[in-house]
């Protein structure tokens, strides 16, 4: 999939324009969203959130082979939109980074920005990004729904992270509630060590998720 991604993210890169001056159609459409986003995040700050997720930590081979795979169970509590309270269910913390289902400010940044010339108008709108340069936000792909404009696919690329030769991030959103909420989130990254590299790859399903209306 992630292979996938950036063939697409390449033929973003050949023909982007700068968001000042993109085609009205991209401009209309990243307000939308930008709109909708913000409406969403002060929403769900105003509320209280728990869910449980399933997080696999796989490590990773020089050949992409899964060396070994860790599992933790854990049900999260979020309040004003930051992660509150943890309780574990199974598995060893320890062996997991801190869990980060939260996606950049993508609308509060200056992106080039590109849709596709072969769009046909479909219920997925596909927006490529790039930020400007010296930015260390990501670049990638952003997935819309033409008609709601809520975030669907966010597939994020991290071109300069300290201590890390590669970083990608994607995310999959679904509706609950009139709120988009991750429901899936994988990480793919390459540490650098002092002698060696860690290869690894996280993949967190999110479900169970529960809003306590204040």
């Amino acid at each position: 999939m992630l292979l996938a991604v950036g063939g697409l993210f390449v033929a973003a890169a050949a023909s982007l324009s700068s968001e000042e001056s993109a085609d009205p159609v991209i401009s209309y459409y990243w307000d939308k969203a930008r709109q909708t986003a913000q409406h969403a995040d002060s929403a769900r700050n105003s509320h209280e959130f728990d869910f449980l997720a399933t997080t696999f930590r796989h490590r990773v081979g020089s050949r992409g082979e899964i060396l070994r795979t860790d599992t933790l169970v854990s049900r999260r509590f979020l309040k004003n939109g930051q992660e509150d309270s943890v309780q574990v269910l199974s598995g060893d913390p320890t062996r997991f980074p801190i869990l980060d289902i939260n996606c950049p400010s993508l609308f509060e940044q200056s992106y080039h920005l590109n849709m596709f010339p072969n769009d046909l108008g479909g219920a997925d709108l596909a927006i490529g990004i790039i930020s400007d340069s010296g930015s260390d936000q990501p670049d990638g792909l952003v997935i819309i729904d033409r008609i709601n404009h809520h975030l669907k696919w966010l597939y994020l690329y991290y071109p300069d992270v300290p201590g890390y030769k590669r970083l990608t991030r994607s995310f999959r959103f679904r509706l609950v509630e009139g709120f988009a909420f991750p429901d899936s989130v994988w990480e793919v990254g390459t540490k650098l060590g002092v002698f060696s590299e860690e290869c690894y790859r996280l993949e967190t399903g999110i479900s169970d998720i529960n809003i306590s209306r204040q």
